[in-house]
């Protein structure tokens, strides 16, 4: 390769046929490139060059009339890569061959001489054929593909490895949140097991990660009073280190709206998780306000044997459990990189307000991702797995 980096995704197709021009545009898009028009003031200096039937939208379709006169060919091709709305330029040269195809690729190296953006061809000539033609790219270490997929399918890997190199520099002056507990760590090397809800939610709090109002009751008439002093409705959920999956076990009430329901609610708890295992140590139940018309979201840690600690976002329910819609990211990240994490998953949209609802806030998310990220580096020695 030449050496040339894109400064951005925005991509310039020309072609001679139509059917090329389509191919290589749902490629570019499905690899994340931007297809987009060229500015006003280069098409209305393209336009007198080429035939009145000339597509000059993206894809440009130039029409053969280019190959005809060699001189057009690099005007145009001048034009387009000059545009400050083209970061890179794919073009599809179909099967030129001989005498014509020296020509324009002489155009060609010499357009690219002057222009630092990176130029890829598809060019399904055979070398004996066109081997004078490709010599004069590969001396300039201008790539050619036998396929225009194959072209657009190599341009997208580049660009997407220049963004990644420059969203890399771009992080080494953005901050990394840092955080520390000790307490944190003693607690979590004198447990050796899962911590229950109530306890695993302290650890969050030490981090700055926000969690439900809620408080432990070991009683009906405990439950009562700390439901009156949070307010209805409320949640009562069995504390169990030994019941990980509450749900199974019937230890979850939820929508209690008055002290009475609480206290039937509590005791029927402890009956149905008593049935389910009766060796079970059991903290008390939890009572918690119950969060309502919010989009529920999924936060993660793993902490990998080999990599270290990687870290999760996805939204909740069937998106994490059926349709696997996660983003992974190795800790630490940075705020920008939480962001990415948020954007990427197909459900993203529903976080913006989809259908009229409010959009979510995303800068709470970004917090909790790099609190979370900080909290599992500082972590890392005493934690397995965590889910939000």
């Amino acid at each position: 390769q030449s050496g040339r980096r894109p400064r951005g995704n925005r991509v310039a197709i020309i072609t001679i046929s139509g059917g090329a021009g389509i191919l290589m545009t749902d490629e570019a898009i499905a690899s994340g490139l931007a297809v987009q028009r060229l500015s006003a003031s280069t098409v209305e200096k393209l336009r007198p060059l080429v035939p009145s039937f000339a597509a000059l939208g993206n894809p440009i379709d130039l029409t053969a009339a280019i190959f005809d006169d060699t001189d057009l060919c690099r005007k145009a091709l001048e034009l387009i890569i000059e545009d400050p709305l083209v970061d890179s330029v794919a073009m599809a040269n179909a099967g030129l061959q001989g005498e014509v195809a020296t020509k324009v690729a002489r155009e060609i190296v010499n357009v690219a001489r002057r222009s630092d953006k990176p130029i890829m061809l598809g060019w399904s000539a055979r070398r004996e054929v066109a081997g004078d033609a490709y010599a004069m790219l590969d001396e300039l270490k201008i790539p050619h593909y036998r396929s225009p997929m194959r072209c657009m399918r190599a341009l997208a890997a580049l660009t997407n490895h220049a963004l990644a190199c420059g969203r890399h520099e771009a992080r080494k002056t953005e901050p990394l949140l840092a955080l520390a507990n000790a307490e944190s760590k003693v607690e979590l090397a004198a447990s050796g097991t899962d911590l229950a809800e109530h306890q695993a939610k302290r650890l969050l709090v030490r981090y700055g990660i926000p969690v439900t109002r809620e408080a432990l009751a070991t009683s009906a008439s405990d439950a009562r009073r700390i439901a009156a002093e949070i307010g209805f409705p409320v949640v009562l959920k069995i504390q169990s280190a030994e019941i990980p999956h509450k749900t199974e076990a019937g230890g979850v009430r939820v929508g209690l709206k008055s002290a009475g329901e609480v206290e039937v609610a509590y005791e029927a708890i402890l009956a149905s998780v008593r049935s389910y295992k009766p060796d079970a140590a059991i903290d008390g139940v939890l009572v918690q306000e119950m969060v309502q018309d919010g989009v529920e979201v999924i936060l993660g840690i793993n902490n990998d044997p080999l990599f270290g600690p990687a870290l999760m976002f996805g939204l909740g329910g069937i998106f994490t459990e059926v349709m696997k819609d996660v983003s992974l990211r190795l800790a630490p990240i940075h705020a920008s990189v939480a962001r990415e994490m948020i954007r990427e998953v197909k459900a993203y949209p529903l976080l913006t307000g989809a259908r009229g609802r409010a959009p979510c806030d995303e800068e709470a998310l970004v917090d909790a991702l790099c609190r979370l990220s900080a909290m599992a580096i500082d972590l890392k020695d005493h934690l397995a797995e965590l889910d939000i």
